[in-house]
């Protein structure tokens, strides 16, 4: 009997760790055309084995602006469906970037839901929008240096992961790198927000987009972003590994 308890427990636990990532509500990797993201003003896929994994069928997005200085109609890839159509209480956002060119200039990889990633002089910044009046947005900043990389350095892929939850306005920070597995960095938690991140009153005008703010506006990104995806619930590490494992191998995520 107590053998039999153990081998249960076993398997039990076996399985918990075997457990599948649950799909995304929005993904893109770039790989093609007509996979859900639509390049404008000079954004392009990159050639064959411009994505991550370096494999020859993976592709990137590649943004080439000629200034992040609030340039107007710079590059950006607009999603033909919404990111995150409606507010979300509770979220985790997980991208690979590669930056071209830094400086004190800011740059807008994503903007979605309310939810805007940026990147400045100070490192990254993320803004959650969930109030009507002013300030409309929490704001957390990581800091510049993440425990893999510094978060703007130039010429290499980064794994950033993000998750918030409303109910006591966390956000949980990982990255990760080729060579180096993800890594805890920290909590952040805010003042007790009073609503989830508020839904886009503007998503018929200006959609949710990758590179930048919207196809109109300005702060594009320079360089390059590979497999955006977004969650409707917090991930674990040990699933953030298996995103980035499965990236790197140009792989779907199981």
């Amino acid at each position: 009997m107590k053998n039999r308890l153990l081998l249960t427990l076993f398997a039990t636990t076996a399985l918990l760790h075997a457990q599948p990532v649950k799909f995304p509500i929005f993904e893109a990797n770039f790989n093609g055309p007509g996979k859900g993201i639509e390049l404008v003003n000079g954004a392009v896929l990159g050639a064959p084995g411009s994505g991550v994994s370096g494999k020859s069928d993976d592709r990137a997005y590649v943004g080439t602006p000629a200034s992040t200085e609030q340039e107007r109609n710079g590059p950006v890839a607009v999603a033909r469906k919404p990111i995150a159509p409606n507010a979300l209480s509770v979220f985790t956002c997980t991208f690979w970037y590669y930056l071209d060119e830094t400086g004190p200039v800011l740059q807008v990889p994503l903007s979605t839901a309310g939810i805007l990633f940026l990147m400045h002089d100070k490192g990254f910044e993320l803004r959650i929008e969930n109030q009507p009046e002013v300030p409309r947005a929490y704001v957390f900043t990581p800091g510049l240096s993440g425990p893999c990389a510094g978060w703007r350095d130039r010429k290499q892929w980064i794994f950033a992961a993000f998750s918030w939850e409303q109910k006591t306005n966390t956000l949980i920070v990982f990255q990760g790198t080729p060579k180096q597995p993800v890594a805890y960095m920290r909590d952040m938690t805010g003042p007790m927000p009073a609503n989830a991140s508020m839904p886009r009153e503007d998503l018929g005008r200006d959609p949710e987009t990758i590179g930048n703010t919207s196809r109109t506006l300005d702060r594009p990104l320079a360089g390059k972003m590979d497999n955006v995806r977004f969650y409707d619930r917090v991930l674990e590490q040990r699933e953030l590994e298996i995103i980035r494992k499965a990236d790197l191998a140009n792989q779907p995520v199981k």
